[in-house]
């Protein structure tokens, strides 16, 4: 059964006590933010499939995205240079 309710959850660091994921709701038709990193931390995101294969993955520090095949290699690579 889900739950429902309006407003912020925030997921603390558990070492420092600060909010490092922030599922956001929003007040209209516009919300549904997902907030990672913050507070000290970076902030990685990575989405798997369901044999547990790291298909997606971005990271704030380095301004990184990568897609993955299900063979593991790279079916796509972005970075910023100019975060580097």
């Amino acid at each position: 059964m889900a739950e429902q309710f309006t407003g912020t959850v925030e997921i603390l660091n558990s070492e420092s006590g600060q909010p490092t994921i922030i599922l956001e709701g929003g007040a209209d038709e516009t919300g549904g933010n997902i907030i990672l990193g913050g507070n000290g931390q970076v902030g990685d995101l990575v989405l798997k499939d369901s044999a547990g294969h790291q298909r997606v993955f971005a990271t704030g520090e380095q301004n990184f995205l990568q897609f993955q095949k299900r063979t593991g290699t790279s079916a796509c690579l972005w970075t910023d240079p100019a975060a580097t």
